[in-house]
């Protein structure tokens, strides 16, 4: 996001500054081409009633959006300037949106993962991986860390703190287990 110190900065379209209280639009650096006539837009704040009337808007949210979708960035630009999420905004929404995606390739795992369990933490968050059988616990173990990287490295990604990030933890189960333990689940690390 663009640094936006009162007083300080300019607009780049009315060259005045962005006082405290004023409306503005600011985004990330999503354009890195000097060449661009967008350029010295991306990671800029430009006072709102300014960027309403400007006659690239259209250009600069329209790119904005493809940035983000090229990214997988979670929000897109409104017509009028505004940034709003679209559905993955916690680590959780993440983290099932991701292992949604990737539910084809669970299934076809060796053992195959047949269901999750997503426990949002104070920070972070804990993620069990659910086998079928018990026999297959310990090879589905010996994969939760491969799965914990993969999911760190998507919510860092996302724009997530890697300490946040880093709190993720996975853990593993059977069917056989929550079945034999009267549906409670017991976290195998």
């Amino acid at each position: 996001m663009a640094l936006v110190i009162y007083n300080q900065i300019q607009c780049p379209l009315c060259h005045a500054v962005i006082a405290e209280g004023d409306a503005y639009v600011a985004t990330t650096a999503f354009i890195h081409d000097p060449a661009d006539p967008l350029w010295p837009y991306s990671d800029a704040a430009i006072h709102t009633v300014c960027f309403q009337s400007w006659p690239l808007r259209p250009d600069f949210v329209a790119a904005y959006n493809a940035a983000a979708a090229r990214a997988n960035l979670p929000n897109r630009m409104t017509p009028e300037g505004r940034l709003r999420a679209q559905t993955m905004t916690t680590p959780a929404d993440i983290a099932s949106k991701m292992l949604d995606t990737l539910r084809p390739d669970l299934a076809r795992n060796t053992p195959p993962i047949t269901d999750y369990q997503l426990i949002p933490a104070p920070r972070g968050l804990s993620i069990t991986l659910i086998c079928d059988h018990k026999r297959d616990l310990s090879a589905l173990k010996r994969q939760l860390p491969t799965w914990s990287k993969a999911l760190r490295t998507h919510l860092i990604a996302q724009g997530f703190d890697p300490d946040d990030a880093s709190t993720c933890r996975f853990s593993a189960t059977s069917r056989d287990h929550i079945a034999r333990d009267d549906g409670t689940f017991n976290h195998f690390r």
